[in-house]
């Protein structure tokens, strides 16, 4: 299997319609190690649910990811608890209605 034993995590996971979660699937058939991230305590519980079904995998709380530092602080302890991520996938997903209305390249980071 072409991901077997590699370390990927998927953020953004948000239900079984989700580009997050069918990449997830993909990559666990494929025999990957799955890492998530869920946005708060609110969405813990959907997101082990969820994910339960990908046995071994483990779940992180990045509350705002547009803050550098949480994602910085996040990204340390799934380090420090991993070791070396093989692969990210980012399927976080928020626009301001004006970005969609200008090239890619030119989309504002979201701040709350």
């Amino acid at each position: 299997m072409i991901l077997e034993n590699k370390k990927i995590l998927i953020m953004g996971i948000r239900n079984k319609w989700s580009i997050a979660y069918g990449i997830a699937k993909s990559a666990y058939e494929n025999r990957a190690k799955l890492i998530f991230t869920y946005a708060d305590d609110e969405n813990k519980g959907k997101t082990e649910d969820l994910i339960s079904e990908f046995q071994g995998s483990k779940a992180y709380v990045l509350e705002d990811a547009s803050k550098d530092e949480l994602v910085k602080e996040t990204f340390s302890k799934i380090k420090e608890e991993n070791g070396k991520i093989d692969g990210i996938v980012h399927c976080i997903a928020h626009a301001f209605t004006e970005d969609l209305h200008n090239d890619f390249i030119e989309t504002s980071k979201l701040r709350i």
